[in-house]
Order: C-alpha cells, then sequence, then structure tokens
C-alpha cells in the first residue's frame, strides 16, 4: 500500500498505510479461535463496550483520511508550483533584453553584480506593497543583488492632485538629500493609511509624522515636490516604462529580462543559484 501510494501515485498517503495494518487487526478481532468464538453472541458485540470501540475507530479512520488529503493536497501543490517556476524560469531564460538609459529613481548595490533586478511600481498598488516585503526579505539574504527602482504611477502624472505622482515626486525629491530609500520604504510601510485620503496637504503632514529625521530639510523636500522638474523626472520614468512596454505593475525585470511577479521569491531564488552557481 505504501509503495503504491508512493511510487505509483506519487502521494505519501498515510491514511491508505494505516488503513492496510488495521485491516489486520480488524481481521484478527474477528477470527478468533473456535472455542473463544463460541463464546460471543451477537448481541455482545453491539454491548456498550464494543460500540464506543467502533465509534472511536471510525473516528479515527475519519480523521486520518482528513489529515492524509491535507498531507496529499499540500505535497500536490508545492509539486505545482515547482514545475510553474521552473516554466517561468525557462521563460525568463528565453526572454528578449530590454534596457532604458534613463537613469532609475533609486538604486544600491554592487553595479557589476551577476544579478541586478529592475522594479517598475506604483506606491498605491497592493500588489506592489505585497511585493515590497517580499523583496526586502530576498535582498536582506543576498548581499550581492543590484537593485533598481523606477517609478510609474498608474495615474501617469495627468493631474496635479494625482496621488501616486505625488508620491512618485515625494521620493525623488527626498532622494535629492540621499532619503530616497526610507522614504521609499516609509510610503510602503503606511500604504494604507496614506491611500485613505487624497488630499495632498494631509499626505505631506502624514509623511512628515512617520519619518521624522535630524537631517532632513522638510522646505526644500516640499519646494522640490511641488516644483515642475520633480514633475517632468516622473514623466521620464513613466516613458522610460512605456518604452519597456509595461502594462501593469509591479513589473520586474532580472538582468535587463522580463520575469513574472508571481512566485516571485522563488524565481528569483532559481535565477540567482543559476546565475552564482
Amino acid at each position: 500500500m505504501l509503495g503504491l501510494s508512493f511510487f505509483i501515485l506519487k502521494v505519501l498517503c498515510p491514511f491508505c498505510v494505516v488503513l492496510y495494518l488495521l485491516s489486520f487487526a480488524m481481521a484478527g478481532l474477528f477470527t478468533f479461535p473456535s472455542e473463544l468464538k463460541s463464546r460471543w453472541h451477537i448481541s455482545q458485540v453491539w454491548d456498550r463496550q464494543n460500540r464506543k470501540f467502533f465509534f472511536s475507530l471510525i473516528v479515527s479512520w475519519a480523521v486520518l483520511a482528513l489529515l492524509s488529503h491535507v498531507v496529499s493536497m499540500q505535497i500536490q501543490n508545492t509539486q505545482s508550483v515547482q514545475q510553474r517556476v521552473e516554466s517561468f524560469f525557462l521563460d525568463w531564460k528565453s526572454a528578449s533584453v530590454k534596457k532604458t538609459s534613463l537613469q532609475p529613481l533609486l538604486e544600491k548595490g554592487t553595479k557589476n553584480s551577476k544579478i541586478s533586478i529592475t522594479e517598475f511600481a506604483d506606491f498605491l498598488c497592493h500588489h506592489c506593497h505585497r511585493n515590497y516585503y517580499l523583496l526586502k526579505a530576498f535582498l536582506a539574504s543576498k548581499p550581492d543583488v543590484h537593485i533598481r527602482f523606477f517609478s510609474f504611477p498608474l495615474d501617469h502624472c495627468q493631474s496635479t492632485q494625482g496621488v501616486s505622482c505625488f508620491l512618485a515626486k515625494a521620493v525623488k525629491c527626498a532622494q535629492d538629500q540621499k532619503h530616497g530609500w526610507n522614504m521609499h520604504d516609509t510610503i510602503f510601510e503606511h500604504q494604507k493609511l496614506i491611500s485613505q485620503t487624497r488630499d495632498l496637504q494631509e499626505i505631506k503632514n502624514l509623511l512628515k509624522t512617520f519619518y521624522s529625521v535630524s537631517d532632513f530639510y522638510w522646505d526644500r523636500w516640499e519646494r522640490c515636490v511641488d516644483s515642475k522638474e520633480s514633475l517632468q523626472a516622473i514623466q521620464k520614468q513613466i516613458q522610460a516604462g512605456i518604452d519597456m512596454k509595461i502594462a501593469g505593475v509591479p513589473t520586474f525585470f532580472v538582468n535587463d529580462k522580463k520575469i513574472g511577479s508571481q512566485y516571485l521569491i522563488q524565481l528569483l531564488q532559481s535565477i540567482h543559484q543559476y546565475l552564482s552557481p
């Protein structure tokens, strides 16, 4: 039974194995020697004690069946994820190279690293928020990775009151004071609260509350955020994304080849292992 479930069905089935063993116990229970069997009456089989025994046995089988199903589904899901990650990895290997000459909004890590990740994101995007934490954990464990961040506001800065565009400018102007990554992290970590308002002055006040450092000049930052130059800088970021055929966010490239954001960490792990043997 164990061999069939694991080697033929490719699934370890604890319930099948336990049921197989219990079948021997049940067979032994009802195949007593004749002299012992004669002492038993049909009515005795269903007395209170035996009813408890059979009830316990049925409950045990039900629990084992449920656990077996959960384990089997987990194994199947793991195998499915591994197959899809392998498929995405092969897609990445065969993908065409896409580059932009524009400088990213933010950048860190050694430029000649074997693996370079390029991200296009919107600061109000919920998927970008989720991937922010995943990518942050990955980068913390892989100090040899180079990361480039481009802002791609989904409002395309078509309105002077657009929050996505404003947040991109907020990071750009913070980077002018060498605080860009800190502002980037602050916005993503407080995205839920920031996204609840469309009033730019209120968002400015929130950022001042969240991001309090001694060597940051808020007057200079506000002048920068309201300037035409910062708007043009973000518009160039948007155009770079359009030129690279960005259809939505987040979008990632590894060594200038596009990858999917699904199973991001597993895929990055596979690529990192491939590029850093």
